[in-house]
């Protein structure tokens, strides 16, 4: 999820793997959250360069 230029990291985000639990949870949060966004709004208003934000944006 979110990985550029490795190979064979298995439950990887941003590049640091983070253990099966972790990557689970965090897929999770964030399907749920598209999903929310899909079913209100049709679109989404996150992607790949505003990432960073929707940590910032949820507290």
């Amino acid at each position: 999820m979110f990985c550029f230029n490795v190979k064979n990291k298995r439950y990887a985000i941003g590049n640091v793997e983070v253990g099966r639990e972790k990557f689970l949870e965090a897929k999770k949060i964030l399907l749920d959250y598209v999903d929310k966004q899909l079913e209100a709004k049709g679109s989404l208003t996150l992607d790949i360069y505003n990432l960073a934000d929707f940590e910032a944006k949820k507290r």
